[in-house]
Parts: C-alpha cells; structure tokens; sequence
C-alpha cells in the first residue's frame, strides 16, 4: 500500500485508451524518454509514467505500426504488456491522461475523485498553453510544481474558448492503415512534448523528439 508520505515524493501519470496497445503506450513511452531527459536522475525517478486501458488487450505487446513510429524516434516498448484499468490504477494518480473524452468519463465513472485530476491528453495540452505563469512564483521542487501546475489548470476549465469534439481528441489507429498510426503519433508526441515543456522547462540540456 502506498502511504500518503511516499504519495508526497512523487508524481505519478496514467495514460488511458481502449486496447493499451496504440495510443497510451505510445504516450507513456514518449513521455518517459522526455521526463528521463529533462530531470535530473534522482527526479526523474520520482515521476511515474503508466498506461491501461478501458477494454485493454491484456498481456498484448505493443501494436506493431504503434511500435514502428516508436522507434522512428529512437525509442522502444521493450517490455511492454497492456494492463486493464481499474479504480484502482487511479486512485493514487496524481494526473490521467486520456485518448477522448469516452475514456475520460469512464475514468470518472470508476473513480470519482479523479474528476479532478483527469483530463484528455490534448486538453490538458490545451489549457496548460493557456495558462499564464508569469503571475505566480512556482515551486523549484519539480513534483511540488507539477502539483501546483495541475491545479491551475483544473481551476482554468471552462476560461477558455472550447475547442471543437475531435480536437479534444487522439484517433484510434488500432486496425487502421499507416496514415492512422501516423496521425496519433504525431498529434501525441506535439501534445506529449508540450505538456512536458510546461510542467518541466528545459534547463541546459536540450531533450527533444523529433
């Protein structure tokens, strides 16, 4: 079990689609690689990245064309299974993630109190590029401002013009042709590689995909 003090030291994000095999793998591992680079080592390891899925191919490997624009950026799913979400994959999530808006409800569905801290993928892009940081002092502790970061945007929901149903959204590529895959890929890895800018800025080092 984990207590509320370890809970403190660290930052967990899930990632949440339909099969976890596509679109929440892609994710984590995108954002793994990113969180790896821009922190130091002893940070890094205190964010936690997952993934699930809502109808998940559970104990599938990565899907094959998911995988190949994975590594198209240098990187891999060694070791990945798909897992099944359950209440309590987010009950001690700090953020979730979700591919639509279906998989955000059903998020909340299981898990109430994660209407706080759930949004989609592109959403929480979305309102973090919104957000005006200028006006607040923000923790140097990086878990300690992405909790702060993550309250600033749940209280920004609904201050911004809203963005139109399937841009709020990542398309299933799942049994589709490369240009599917492609297109999540892409669209992921811009909204990926923006929320981590936004809750991590680069220091010296520059850690980019693409």
């Amino acid at each position: 079990m984990t207590t509320i003090g370890a809970q403190r030291e660290r930052f967990a994000i899930i990632f949440v689609c339909t099969g976890n095999v596509c679109r929440s793998p892609f994710a984590e591992r995108v954002a793994r690689w990113l969180i790896d680079n821009r922190l130091s080592l002893q940070d890094a390891n205190r964010v936690i990245t997952r993934s699930a899925g809502t109808h998940a191919l559970h104990g599938a490997a990565m899907d094959r064309q998911s995988e190949m624009h994975l590594r198209a950026l240098g990187l891999d799913a060694a070791g990945f299974v798909a897992t099944q979400f359950a209440a309590d994959t987010v009950s001690n999530a700090d953020l979730v993630l979700t591919a639509t808006l279906r998989h955000r409800a059903i998020v909340v569905e299981h898990h109430p109190p994660a209407l706080k801290t759930t949004f989609t993928l592109r959403e929480f892009a979305y309102l973090l590029e919104n957000l005006d940081f200028n006006a607040h002092q923000l923790p140097a502790d990086p878990i300690l401002r992405a909790r702060t970061i993550r309250e600033f945007v749940r209280d920004s929901r609904g201050l911004n013009p809203p963005l139109a149903g399937q841009d709020y959204e990542v398309p299933d590529p799942y049994g589709k042709d490369d240009s599917s895959h492609a297109q999540a890929a892409r669209i992921i890895q811009e909204a990926i590689s923006g929320v981590i800018d936004r809750l991590w800025p680069l220091d010296d080092r520059v850690a980019r995909i693409g």
